[in-house]
């Protein structure tokens, strides 16, 4: 059972419905309520968390995490 906040956990349902990674990304980046600041001002994060999600839907978890490490 998750053990998040609602709003995070129903932010999280709202970006994952739209089915694009990059709004994903970008929304939960932007969650100045969980970070204290928008982090799609980090120049490549957004970037690169988008390419993580994607890696993750196409390959699965473990080979994602096995190519980072």
């Amino acid at each position: 059972v998750p053990n998040d906040a609602p709003e995070i956990m129903n932010l999280l349902k709202e970006l994952w419905a739209t089915g694009c990674t990059k709004k994903v990304a970008e929304g939960v980046l932007a969650a100045d309520f969980i970070w204290g600041e928008d982090l799609n001002k980090i120049p490549g994060l957004t970037e690169a968390v988008k390419a993580d999600l994607d890696s993750i839907q196409e390959k699965g978890m473990l080979e994602t995490v096995k190519g980072i490490l």
